[in-house]
């Protein structure tokens, strides 16, 4: 699948690609431990060079399709978090997201994660999108339950590049519902 960028607007942020000038913000939010070890491949610590080659790499990889992340920007503040989707097989895609620490609470997550899902819902057509979160992270569950995935009763151990250990991580799906034509809904 070949990509291009997309820029996606809701109330209060902008989904977009990610710039250069998101590495002091990507480094210092994302790279915060309380954020990070909720992550699988966030390291801990995340110097600001890092994320300045993680972003060069990541926007020169988008075209190939692989990789749909998106920087989720609330105006006057830049890069609060990120949300997007990898590929993990032949028609197999897995969502996922964080938010910088400050911005907790405040409903962004789900915000950004409910339009991004509808653009992908309208745009990709692709049956179904996992996530997971780790077993000690039970506010991401609730994003993701509120934004249509359910947990498909699996509990698989994933690396967390933060804590440098195998954690627990529960794992969930959304799935179109069988002759939907487009409107999509949770698996059963």
């Amino acid at each position: 699948m070949r990509s291009k960028t997309f820029n996606i607007e809701t109330e209060r942020l902008a989904l977009r690609a990610y710039s250069p000038d998101d590495a002091a913000n990507l480094s210092r939010l994302a790279g915060d431990f309380d954020v990070a070890k909720m992550t699988s491949s966030v390291p801990h610590p995340y110097p600001q060079l890092s994320a300045e080659g993680y972003i060069m790499l990541t926007e020169a990889a988008r075209p190939l399709g692989k990789d749909l992340p998106f920087a989720i920007d609330l105006p006057g503040q830049g890069l609060i978090g990120a949300a997007g989707f990898h590929a993990r097989g032949e028609g197999q895609w897995e969502f996922g997201y964080w938010v910088g620490k400050p911005f907790w609470g405040k409903g962004f997550a789900t915000e950004a994660a409910r339009a991004l899902l509808a653009w992908w819902d309208e745009s990709m057509k692709v049956n179904c999108q996992s996530a997971a979160r780790f077993i000690d992270n039970p506010a991401s569950g609730r994003v993701l339950e509120k934004v249509g995935f359910k947990p498909n009763g699996e509990v698989k151990e994933r690396f967390s590049l933060a804590r440098l250990a195998k954690i627990p991580s529960v794992e969930y799906v959304r799935c179109a519902e069988s002759g939907a034509g487009g409107i999509w809904a949770a698996a059963e």
